[in-house]
């Protein structure tokens, strides 16, 4: 059929041209014709587009509205996305703001509030890595630092403890003065403070009960006086000292009985004034000193101190005075009681021989002189007996008690003890007999408290072997007392020496005058 329209339609050329024109024409009439129609149509077209504004309005603040319900930053995205142009768009912009503001502030609440709950370093400074701007980094530092600091303070309390000493506490309270285990460590300080304090307390006396003398508790009390052991300490001290009494008590005690003589007892009971033997020792001094009173013969010294006196008037001029009488008296009084209490020591023979009334002008200074020598010889003589010491040995001039020859100032002026003594007794020419010693050969002058080397000596009691090769030779004197004391003593040395008399008076004159 289609074949057929074709066939009828084939006009020819012409007529092609012909019906173009016509339907030109008839479309141009038809456009004008619409063109006229539009323009009359105009205010339907207006309503249109104000239904439609109205319609973008209402989908506008319906899309608002579910926003809203919503409030997520999403809804508020997406009502931006479809309504970019829309009557909420800057408050949606806004809310947005405001809810990531809100989502920053609850995640930096949450982190704290997890950092807070975990409470390490570690999870505080995640959260200032996290948080750098946070509301909470400050805090958030000044606990790193406080639990920086902690875990330190326990690291160290912990090799602290570890290490248990004085020194290791020490040092943790230096390095962690306001750490959490300062009282901690002072408590423990103090416990090894006293703990050490006991052990050496127990060392100590130890060391005093090994040692068990006075010295080492003493010692002990020194150093802790509140120790633990002090009263027994003080107990201990006691017990030594009183048992060290004792025994020189019963030491002093067995000298002066084997001495026998009252010096030796009365020295015991001025040492021991409470001892246990002062009752006997002063009954056996009294006895000893009642009895020697009563054997030693008496002497009228007033008349052998006047004599003496008047014997240095004429020997030497001048006039005698009432201190010079009471000073020889003074002496002679002191020898008599020398030899009272020492009369034990002394021989029968020596006394014999020494203690003799029957003499020009006897005196005890001179008895005391004699008795002194013969004893101190013995002594030497023994000393060589018993292989203490050889005859050509050296030995020490014995002493010589100085209270015998305290004198007062002779009337010279010079201050000479035993001066005054031989002053008195100087012109004893008409001795009767001789009072013989060793001779001594000396090798220092007489009086010098030196060493000398003697001679060989025998017992005074028996005639001399031999005399001394030499003559002795005294010390040179100024004083004329001095100088006629020290001839008398040495009379019995020198007599018949050299060009020395033999008599006495004529051997003190010989030298004076020489």
């Amino acid at each position: 059929m289609i074949d057929d329209l074709a066939q009828r339609a084939k006009p020819s050329r012409r007529g092609l041209f012909l019906q173009a024109t016509i339907i030109a024409v008839i479309a141009g009439a038809a456009l004008l014709s619409a063109c006229g129609q539009s323009s009359d149509s105009q205010p339907p077209a207006a309503q249109r587009q104000a239904a439609d504004e109205q319609a973008q309005k209402e989908a506008d603040e319906k899309a608002w509205a579910e926003a809203e319900k919503t409030g997520t930053v999403a809804a508020y995205t997406a009502y931006l996305q479809n309504f970019g142009s829309g009557a909420h768009v800057s408050e949606a912009s806004q809310r947005i703001v405001a809810l990531n503001e809100q989502a920053r502030k609850d995640a930096d609440e949450k982190a704290w509030a997890d950092a807070e709950k975990t409470g390490t370093a570690a999870a505080y400074m995640g959260y200032i890595q996290n948080f750098g701007g946070g509301a909470h980094v400050a805090q958030a530092r000044q606990r790193v630092t406080e639990l920086s600091r902690r875990e330190a303070d326990d690291k160290a309390w912990a090799d602290a403890v570890r290490a248990g000493t004085a020194a290791a506490f020490t040092s943790y309270t230096q390095n962690f003065s306001t750490g959490a285990h300062v009282a901690e460590a002072r408590e423990r300080l103090a416990a090894l403070g006293e703990q050490a304090r006991k052990d050496a307390d127990e060392k100590a006396w130890a060391d005093a009960q090994r040692t068990g003398t006075t010295a080492a508790f003493n010692d002990y009390v020194q150093k802790f006086p509140s120790g633990a052991h002090g009263a027994e300490a003080r107990q201990r001290i006691a017990a030594l000292d009183e048992q060290a009494r004792k025994e020189e008590d019963e030491k002093a005690w067995a000298e002066a009985q084997r001495s026998g003589t009252a010096t030796a007892f009365s020295n015991y009971v001025q040492k021991f004034g409470s001892g246990a033997h002062v009752a006997e020792a002063r009954q056996r001094a009294a006895a000893l000193d009642a009895r020697g009173r009563k054997e030693l013969p008496g002497i009228d010294i007033q008349k052998t101190c006047k004599a003496a006196a008047g014997a240095m008037v004429s020997l030497m001029g001048g006039t005698t005075t009432e201190q010079d009488i009471n000073a020889c008296l003074d002496s002679e009084q002191k020898a008599r009681d020398q030899i009272v209490k020492d009369r034990a020591t002394y021989s029968s023979a020596y006394k014999a021989q020494c203690m003799r009334t029957d003499v020009y002008l006897p005196s005890y200074v001179e008895w005391l002189t004699c008795l002194e020598m013969e004893r101190d010889v013995r002594k030497m003589k023994g000393e060589d007996q018993f292989g203490t010491g050889l005859d050509t040995g050296s030995y020490t001039l014995p002493k010589v008690n100085p209270a015998i020859n305290e004198g007062r100032t002779v009337s010279a002026g010079v201050s000479e003890g035993r001066a005054n003594d031989s002053a008195q007794r100087a012109s004893k020419a008409a001795r009767a007999g001789t009072r013989l010693a060793a001779p001594r050969r000396r090798a220092a002058r007489r009086g010098s408290g030196g060493r000398y080397a003697p001679a060989r000596l025998t017992p005074p009691s028996l005639p001399l072997a031999q005399q001394s090769t030499g003559v002795y030779i005294p010390p040179p004197l100024s004083n004329p007392s001095a100088q006629i004391n020290q001839l008398n003593q040495s009379f019995q040395f020198n007599r018949g020496l050299g060009n020395n008399p033999t008599g006495r008076d004529s051997f003190i004159r010989y030298n004076l005058t020489r």
